[in-house]
């Protein structure tokens, strides 16, 4: 391997959305030379950030405080959450969020030039920040401004690039290896340290409402190279999910029905279940998959989401504030009036709980790597509210930025790679394009999101069902050596980068299964059909990590530094 074929930088950065953009405007501010990866064009690439709804919380005003919000936090994750890591980073969340407002980001204001913030469901303050206009989401505005100041700041980027593996070098992490998308060329990149920014996996489920490519890439090669990983077993599911009309499929709109006009969910017979559900504990998305299940869904699999019970003229005033939203224009186009009709809606999964176990310095077990964003965990526990996962996103990557680039400017010597495992990842990640016959990508990823849906759903888990899909998993995995891209081209070739998906998604998807199977309560997002109940002796974590060939799991008890439970 030559050495003009492997790019250097001191804080590598793979993943560029929110936690991997402020990671390396943080990074590049205390002095490190700095190189972000991402698997799209800037802007452009699977990152959920460009998704996100209004949700963005922040402890700015008294009475309101850090303290107060850390514990919402850890009462709604049914105190699993590192309540250290919590508190630390709610602490310095405030000033990121200046920075995007400072940067360009549209948020409401009052009169006095405080931020408008309104009351989110599980906060106990008013602290979420709200969109200057009604029925906006605030993504759009994340992807221009982000993007903006990575290019105003001269940042390194090297776009279509999907990242196969991490580089490991006496323990330490050295760098990683990938294929470059554009060029369908094998790179080498060579760092002091290495951040990890590449989100969760909610499309291992055969229904999502994120990018197709949140596969767990990061957390597959994170797992390979000996990480530790916490709270696999919670995925947050997303309640307000359009299924009809079709145009809507998928989009996350409806929320605003739910919210901001007080929508109403109803099953296929009119009838209002969901305080009832609610007086019991049990979530919403729970509550909808309940009903659906149960015989109780529309004709379309979902249920009801209406607003017809508000008077005409306070829909007028919602559609004026609103202005020239787009989700407004296509009901318009499609003639569906909301006064008049329900949309149909059904939960799907928006994003995952577990991830890479970090200290309260974003850093992993690990030597060598960070881990900032939904990749990483220890945060939300068992369960997340509104607006939390998108603030943590933002003060994880600024946090791991500061710190790695102080351990790179520690180092004095540059870190080497190891030639023969370089060539050994290039051989595994070029497989699928020499393999002259073999499993086509989609087939694989079809029959693994239909195992997730049925058998790890956030309902419906049972030891039998659990037992099942690790079994199922384990089938599929014999199949991955004959993975193969029927397009032998290697420029452009997606086909290809989705057999490199495979291994990933059979991990990620592994690791929530056993760590379901493990714990025997039902607790936040993680509901036992069998073990219907939540226990105290449960106050535990589920830790799993790769051992031999072989995935270990053990349970750490949780410490109580701020609150305990009563």
């Amino acid at each position: 391997m030559s050495e003009n074929e492997v790019l250097k930088t001191d804080v590598l950065i793979i993943g560029a959305g929110a936690a991997g953009i402020l990671a390396a405007i943080r990074a590049q501010a205390e002095g490190a030379d700095v190189l972000l990866i991402t698997s799209g064009a800037l802007g452009r690439d699977s990152s959920i950030t460009w998704m996100a709804g209004g949700g963005l919380v922040a402890a700015f005003y008294p009475p309101d405080s850090p303290e107060a919000h850390a514990e919402d936090t850890i009462k709604r994750g049914r105190f699993l959450s590192d309540q250290e890591l919590v508190l630390a980073l709610l602490k310095q969340t405030p000033q990121n969020i200046m920075d995007l407002d400072r940067w360009g980001m549209r948020f409401r204001r009052r009169n006095d030039g405080r931020f408008e913030q309104g009351l989110l469901h599980g906060h106990s303050q008013h602290r979420g920040l709200l969109h200057k206009y009604d029925g906006e989401f605030l993504g759009r505005d994340y992807r221009n401004v982000l993007s903006k100041q990575v290019r105003r700041r001269g940042l390194k980027v090297v776009e279509d690039c999907f990242i196969t593996d991490l580089l490991t070098k006496d323990e330490r992490i050295v760098g990683a290896v990938g294929i470059d998308i554009r060029e369908g060329e094998f790179k080498v990149f060579r760092s002091k340290v290495t951040i990890l920014a590449t989100g969760g996996f909610p499309s291992c489920y055969k229904f999502y409402c994120s990018s197709p490519q949140s596969t767990g890439a990061g957390l597959g090669m994170a797992y390979r190279a000996g990480a530790e990983f916490v709270d696999m077993e919670f995925v947050n599911f997303y309640a307000n999910t359009g299924i009809w009309p079709p145009i809507f499929r998928g989009e996350i709109w409806p929320t605003v029905i739910r919210h901001f006009l007080s929508g109403i969910y109803l099953n296929k017979y009119g009838i209002s279940f969901w305080e009832n559900y609610k007086r019991k504990g049990i979530t919403g998305p729970q509550a909808i998959m309940q009903e659906i299940r149960e015989g109780r869904g529309t004709a379309h699999g979902g249920i009801y989401l209406s607003c017809i019970h508000l008077p005409e003229n306070l829909l007028e005033d919602f559609y004026a504030a609103a202005g020239k939203v787009k989700w407004l224009k296509k009901l318009k186009k499609v003639g569906f009036d909301l006064s008049r009709k329900a949309v149909e809606i059904c939960p799907t999964s928006l994003s995952t709980l577990g991830g890479c176990k970090v200290d309260t310095r974003c850093k992993t077990n690990v030597p060598g790597l960070y881990a900032a964003g939904e990749i990483a965990s220890g945060t939300d526990g068992a369960h997340t509210i509104n607006g939390n996962q998108m603030a943590f996103s933002l003060t994880m990557g600024s946090l791991a930025g500061r710190e790695a680039a102080k351990e790179a400017k520690e180092m004095r010597m540059e870190p080497s790679t190891d030639d023969r495992q370089v060539m050994y990842l290039k051989e595994l990640a070029y497989a699928p394009i020499t393999n002259k016959a073999g499993v086509r990508p989609f087939e694989l990823k079809s029959r693994i999101r239909e195992i997730m849906w049925e058998y790890a759903n956030i309902v419906g888990r049972t030891e039998e069902g659990l037992l099942t899909a690790i079994d199922m998993i384990g089938q599929i995995r014999k199949e991955v050596p004959k993975l193969s891209s029927h397009a032998r081209n290697r420029r452009f070739n997606l086909e290809w980068v989705e057999c490199l998906e495979i291994d990933n998604m059979l991990t990620v998807c592994e690791m929530t299964i056993r760590s379901a199977l493990t714990r025997k309560e039902s607790r936040g997002l993680h509901f036992r059909e069998d073990f219907p109940q939540m226990f105290p002796e449960w106050l535990r974590n589920v830790i799993v990590r790769k051992q031999g060939d072989g995935m270990s799991i053990r349970t750490d008890p949780v410490t109580f530094s701020l609150i305990r439970p009563e």
